[in-house]
């Protein structure tokens, strides 16, 4: 029985290992952190995330309490951040220790591995250090509906087209 449960703590271990091997998609875009040093990250009353921009190669974002700036490299699976910094205001102490892990996760990455809507931060064993998922981006996001009066029949309606030429569907009329 010893020698099974070795074997499969092994093989778990193996798994995530390989898991930071490959990659398959952008790191641009804004992810949210779900998990750090295999712990869950929730309840906190910021939610860490973290905002790749390609062209600029900068990252910001948010450690669940204070924010986040600076650069990063990432190539052929192989990531680094430089210049980063930091506001430095208090917050809960339970979001402060989420902060903490993360702080530490992210000096230790070297690598990432991307599929599909999740990231994972790894450190230069393969070790998963961070798992994140891709934010649905602005125009996945629907905008709230607002209410408006059609100026020709009067009529109150929910409205999705906010600054477009759309007719009122009480008396098909264009408005904007």
């Amino acid at each position: 029985m010893k020698v099974f449960k070795f074997f499969v703590a092994a093989a778990a271990a193996c798994a995530m290992m390989v898991s930071c091997g490959t990659e398959s998609g952008s790191i641009s875009g804004k992810w949210i952190v779900n998990n750090v040093g295999g712990k869950a990250v929730s309840d906190c009353e910021n939610t860490p995330y973290l905002t790749f921009d390609e062209k600029e190669s900068s990252v910001n974002g948010c450690l669940g309490v204070n924010l986040l700036m600076g650069s990063y490299s990432y190539k052929d699976g192989a990531l680094s951040f430089s210049n980063m910094g930091s506001t430095m205001m208090a917050g809960r102490p339970e979001d402060a220790e989420i902060e903490r892990a993360l702080n530490e996760a992210l000096e230790n990455t070297a690598k990432a591995k991307i599929d599909s809507d999740t990231l994972q931060l790894c450190d230069k064993s393969g070790t998963v250090l961070v798992t994140l998922t891709k934010a649905p981006s602005e125009e996945q996001v629907a905008a709230p509906s607002e209410e408006h009066n059609c100026t020709d029949c009067e009529q109150e309606e929910q409205c999705s087209h906010e600054g477009q030429e759309e007719q009122c569907e009480k008396c098909e009329q264009s408005e904007k």
